[in-house]
């Protein structure tokens, strides 16, 4: 008797982890749709970006090698993909743990006014005294 109740607990524990990874995966990108999403963010193609975010519910805070597609937009200089991150949620203070450099960082160093402005309005002023 016990060891068919260890048995039924061990059948449900394992369905469950079977379930739930499943469910896991339906929201994870393929290698080609990780590709594609961090290549639109990179290049500035907000409609893809837009498809990724609103369609297929990328997670804006989810990281590529360590790049949040925040600071991918802020490296690049893509002002209307960062705009529309930051407005989905996407976490602006989000350091890289090897750089240790966030958007507002890379948008400064690379003088990407606009950037810097939609960062921190007060930004702009700090780095021109």
């Amino acid at each position: 008797m016990k060891e068919s109740l260890n048995m039924n607990k061990f059948l449900k524990t394992t369905l469950t982890l079977i379930l739930l990874t499943f469910s896991m995966q339906l929201f994870a990108l393929t290698d080609a749709e990780e590709i594609e999403f961090s290549g639109a963010v990179n290049e500035g193609k907000l409609p893809i970006v837009k498809k990724y975010v609103e369609v297929k519910k990328v997670d804006v805070n989810a990281t590529y090698f360590a790049w949040s597609p925040l600071l991918m937009a802020a490296a690049k200089g893509q002002f209307q993909v960062l705009k529309y991150l930051a407005e989905q949620g996407a976490d602006i203070n989000y350091t890289h743990p090897l750089t240790k450099m966030n958007a507002f960082h890379h948008a400064a160093f690379d003088g990407r006014t606009e950037i810097v402005n939609t960062l921190h309005p007060r930004a702009l002023i700090l780095i021109k005294k």
